[in-house]
């Protein structure tokens, strides 16, 4: 495929190319047995396999590469899957072999860790019970991936710039509009209507009665003297 500018670029940012990839079903098309573990294995007996892994990890350089990752907190079970693997795709040993050997290797490196001070290793992986929430998935990104993290950061700020500019342009339409009604003149109250001829106007005025007329004023009449009356005789 010739190259474009676009792949060149992305090659020497160190992206990865869209159109260098495989097209779904290529890998059935070309002649089998072109990689090492689509031969037969080389080592078919679990108990050879594991000899024969276990002289290459007590070479000293090996040793001591291993050593140090168990020092610094990486699973024995990260380190066997990881040799088992590369043994597979080297052609060494199948994935059935590479499955039954695993406990064992793990036994046997747990044993070397020990003998080579490391004195609390970590014999399997853990897995957090929890899932994996988005600020935990930035972090990992942010350390795995960190184009891709400042990319989305960028875009997140962005974002909540926008936001901000939205809501300050809406405040101040709310603003303009709240001061325009207040400047606009006031609606005059309508005028009071004045008194029409009606009913009531139409009556004639009540004449003045006897009975609104002012009363005399009642003279204080004079008591009578107080009378005694003659005591009864005693009827015998």
């Amino acid at each position: 495929m010739p190259e474009t500018i676009d792949s060149i670029r992305r090659s020497q940012e160190g992206l990865p190319n869209p159109l260098s990839r495989e097209i779904p079903g290529q890998s059935l098309t070309r002649e089998p047995g072109e990689y090492a573990f689509e031969q037969p294995a080389r080592v078919d007996n679990p108990i050879e396999a594991v000899d024969t892994i276990f002289e290459k990890v007590k070479e000293p350089n090996n040793l001591t590469s291993l050593l140090n990752l168990l020092d610094a907190g990486v699973s024995i079970e990260s380190i066997v899957r990881t040799i088992t693997f590369t043994a597979f795709t080297d052609g060494m040993i199948t994935v059935d072999t590479a499955e039954l050997i695993n406990p064992i290797l793990i036994l046997e490196i747990l044993a070397l860790a020990r003998r080579g001070g490391v004195g609390d290793p970590r014999i399997l992986n853990s897995y957090p019970k929890e899932s994996v929430t988005t600020d935990k998935s930035l972090e990992i990104m942010k350390q795995l991936k960190p184009k891709k993290y400042k990319t989305i950061l960028e875009e997140a700020q962005a974002l909540k710039a926008d936001k901000r500019s939205s809501r300050e342009d809406t405040l101040s339409a709310m603003a303009g509009s709240f001061m325009s009604d207040v400047s606009s003149p006031k609606i005059a109250a309508p005028p009071m209507l004045e008194a029409q001829p009606g009913f009531l106007s139409e009556q004639p005025p009540l004449e003045q009665g006897p009975f609104l007329e002012e009363s005399p004023v009642l003279e204080e009449a004079a008591l009578p003297e107080e009378t005694i009356l003659p005591e009864e005789e005693e009827i015998v």
